[in-house]
């Protein structure tokens, strides 16, 4: 079963479409959001596994792992959560994300520690992404965002063991330790994009996407962290990240995403 968020626009007074410009406009995009329910089976993962490439642009498979980000705005630090934040994945295809889209302030990713930052064709962004961004203000210039940095954190460093037997998640005070660690793994905005006004698929919503390459090795090496070692262990008798009954509990977003998916991909 896979829950999803469909999007119709929010075209209040969205302003000139295609502008020649880099100034960056921020929006609340939440009335526009629609629930939907899909019904995904094994048989149905087999058969798209096995299409002909040629027929699709790419195909991406969710572990449900959320990476845990951290960033600096002014003395402060703070938390990114990708799987609660709105933090996309790009398509493994640089061919279509080059010809779909263009560049309207730094460059493209050319490795897995870079990020980039989606805008709709007003230059918009939503709010959320403005507080993951750091930005203050109702506009700003997408130039001041490219080189923006944020540190990935190790599950073995943010969920550590406690007296109790339990892995309680990093708190605020010990985020700045997390963020100069020798062990985070530094990530740059490298650049901001937007579809190319002759493109025919929209296929990123605004927001900030990371590699898939980035995705797919922080999640094997979250498998073999301790907190997920405990978990494997204790099985779902109780979440090791809160000490409560599994059914209750909510580690990773939901526990029992985080039970079937992020154990059991």
């Amino acid at each position: 079963m896979d829950y999803g968020m469909a999007m119709s626009p929010n075209l209040s007074n969205p302003g000139e479409s295609y502008p020649d410009s880099t100034s960056i406009n921020v929006y609340d995009p939440m009335e526009g959001y629609e629930a939907k329910k899909n019904v995904i089976t094994a048989d149905y993962i087999d058969y798209v596994r096995k299409l002909d490439p040629n027929l699709y642009i790419s195909i991406q498979e969710s572990t449900g792992v959320s990476m845990n980000w951290i960033t600096q705005k002014g003395s402060n630090y703070e938390l990114v959560q990708t799987g609660q934040d709105g933090v996309g994945e790009l398509l493994n295809n640089d061919d279509f994300n080059n010809r779909q889209y263009d560049v309207i302030a730094g460059k493209m990713p050319t490795n897995q520690n870079e990020i980039v930052v989606v805008v709709d064709e007003y230059n918009r962004i939503p709010k959320q992404s403005q507080r993951i961004l750091g930005i203050e203000g109702e506009s700003f210039d997408a130039t001041s965002i490219v080189g923006k940095e944020y540190k990935l954190i190790e599950h073995n460093d943010f969920y550590q063991e406690s007296a109790m037997g339990i892995f309680p998640p990093a708190n605020t005070s010990q985020y700045e330790t997390l963020f100069n660690s020798d062990t985070a793994t530094t990530l740059t905005v490298s650049g901001v994009l937007r579809k190319s006004e002759a493109s025919s698929v929209s296929m990123y919503s605004p927001r900030l996407y990371y590699t898939e390459s980035l995705s797919k090795d922080f999640a094997t090496r979250a498998r073999q962290s301790n907190v997920v070692a405990k978990q494997l262990e204790v099985k779902d008798l109780y979440s090791v990240v809160s000490g409560r009954p599994i059914a209750n509990a909510n580690p990773f977003m939901d526990s029992n995403k985080f039970t079937t998916k992020f154990l059991h991909p």
